[in-house]
C-alpha cells in the first residue's frame, strides 16, 4: 500500500515543513447554517479532521 500523494488541495497551508506547496489560485468560500440555530460554542470543530 502506497500512502504518497501526487497533489493534494488544502483549503489551510500544511504545517509539515517537508511538504512542498505552491498557491494555484484564490477560491472564495462561506459556510450557511439555519436560522435560529444557537452559536458554536469555541472551540467546536477546532482540529477535528485532525488525525
Amino acid at each position: 500500500m502506497s500512502l504518497t500523494t501526487d497533489l493534494a488541495f488544502r483549503s489551510r497551508p500544511f504545517e509539515e515543513p517537508e511538504i512542498i506547496q505552491h498557491k494555484l489560485m484564490h477560491m472564495d468560500y462561506a459556510l450557511y447554517a439555519a436560522a435560529g440555530l444557537p452559536h458554536p460554542r469555541a472551540g467546536d470543530g477546532a482540529r477535528a479532521a485532525r488525525w
